[in-house]
């Protein structure tokens, strides 16, 4: 009489010569990669979406600055600081030149909530006449983090 050998059944492990399948640990071995690689596409596309975001509030200060200096040279002087954008971008508006280089921003750059000008992260910026380097006029974006006077602030002096 031949003697059965028993083997142990452990309830994550199959023994060797079990039916076909995937084990507990083989699942768990597959979804710690797969959270792995999903952790590593979230982190690096929030930050081509931040770089992206500053990029685009770059260009939009590039154009307004360009505008300002414009209004600057068509009246005389600089728009009226009220320290948000709603008095500049009326009176860029005023001058037909300044209307036209600010036509060229993109339509994220206008808020449909009240604020006249957006960042890239569709927060509004803000205007100050002589905050600037040398006392230019400056616009200035909260940043990333949507806090004003923190280390991230994108300046168009800068």
């Amino acid at each position: 009489m031949k003697r059965k050998v028993a083997t142990r059944m452990i309830w994550f492990w199959r023994p060797l010569g079990s039916p076909a399948g995937f084990t507990l640990m083989e699942m768990l071995a597959v979804i710690l990669i797969l959270a792995i690689l999903l952790a590593l596409v979230v982190g690096v596309s929030r930050y081509i979406i931040d770089k992206a975001a500053e990029s685009e509030t770059q260009a939009i200060q590039s154009i307004v600055i360009d505008a300002v200096i414009l209004y600057k040279s068509k009246t005389g002087v600089l728009p009226a600081d009220d320290g948000s954008c709603a008095v500049l971008m009326t009176k860029l508006a005023e001058v037909p030149e300044c209307r036209k280089k600010v036509g060229e921003l993109p339509p994220k750059a206008w808020s449909k909530s009240g604020s006249p000008l957006n960042d890239g992260w569709h927060r509004a910026m803000r205007f100050q006449q002589s905050g600037g380097i040398g006392g230019a006029p400056v616009l200035i974006s909260a940043g990333s983090d949507g806090g004003f006077g923190t280390a991230d602030d994108i300046r168009s002096d800068r």
